[in-house]
């Protein structure tokens, strides 16, 4: 990681034709990517690997930096390639990617046990929204996008996908500053308590909260960036929020990004929408915070 924060802005997908080489439950189809809502999720047949494409009508490019999945079922042995085009001249190829992190070597976890560098056992994780994604060097211009998941040994038999996320990358050329970046949890749970003190809770999983201040924002990317993306997404529309670029290690074949960084990606929603203020001749600050989709 680089120290960066990484936005994925402007989600696409309610736009795009959608086309799969697998069935889907009738039920659950398709087309479930495209609702907001990761518990309503598109569910295949089997557990064949497939590949799933994601066009835009014409020949007219979008810019495409970031591509994702979340909600999924997808086992510990899952990977998955994204493969960026326009028309049919292949721009980006992720290579294959490991859904899940490895278990990066500062984690106490790993230092008690010794461990080799080995994708994490899914229970480190149980607690998170599922998510992997994509990120590319920089914006293509491209007009389909296809991601491969292959899975075949999943034991519920069926793949699942809640969300799909394409859309444009805002990594500002002079990113935030040291100590301009907080994490938070809020936990969800309600808890009550009766006149003797006793405790009565119903738990739930608690939400990832981030927060940061660019002050040094182009124009371009401060008002065709940030303030674009607050007009198209409001409170309700999807980010992609990272702590700059993925750093990954190859295991079976597969690159993997580390449980460090998985830890702080994920998809959100803005929790406000903050000003635009220019306190520089050429320069633009925002202050931003993000928080997680749930369900």
């Amino acid at each position: 990681m680089t120290g960066q924060v990484l936005l994925g802005l402007n989600n696409r997908i309610g736009a795009a034709t959608l086309t799969a080489t697998n069935a889907w439950e009738a039920a659950m189809p398709l087309t479930n990517v495209k609702t907001p809502f990761l518990a309503e999720v598109a569910r295949s047949t089997t557990a064949d690997d497939f590949t799933l494409t994601v066009s835009f009508a014409g020949l007219t490019a979008r810019a495409i930096g970031v591509v994702a999945i979340a909600g999924h079922n997808l086992s510990r042995d899952a990977t998955m390639q994204v493969k960026t085009y326009q028309g049919a001249t292949l721009l980006d190829d992720s290579g294959v990617l490991a859904v899940w992190p490895y278990l990066h070597a500062d984690d106490p976890f790993y230092t008690a046990h010794t461990f080799s560098a080995a994708i994490v056992d899914a229970d480190r994780v149980a607690d998170l929204v599922t998510s992997c994604g994509y990120y590319l060097p920089g914006n293509a211009a491209g007009n389909k996008v296809t991601i491969t998941v292959s899975d075949s040994g999943n034991s519920t038999g069926y793949l699942e996908i809640g969300r799909v996320f394409v859309g444009e990358l805002l990594s500002p050329d002079f990113n935030v500053e040291y100590g301009d970046v907080s994490y938070s949890r809020t936990d969800l749970s309600e808890i009550n308590k009766s006149k003797r003190g006793v405790k009565f809770a119903r738990q739930y999983r608690s939400m990832r909260v981030a927060t940061t201040t660019f002050k040094n924002l182009a124009e371009g990317e401060a008002v065709g960036g940030v303030v674009a993306a607050q007009r198209v997404a409001g409170l309700v529309g999807e980010v992609l929020w990272s702590p700059g670029w993925p750093e990954y290690v190859v295991i079976d074949g597969a690159k993997a990004v580390s449980s460090f960084w998985f830890e702080r990606f994920f998809l959100g929603n803005f929790t406000a929408l903050d000003a635009l203020t220019n306190p520089y001749l050429d320069a633009f600050s925002m202050a931003l915070a993000v928080e997680e989709v749930m369900l």
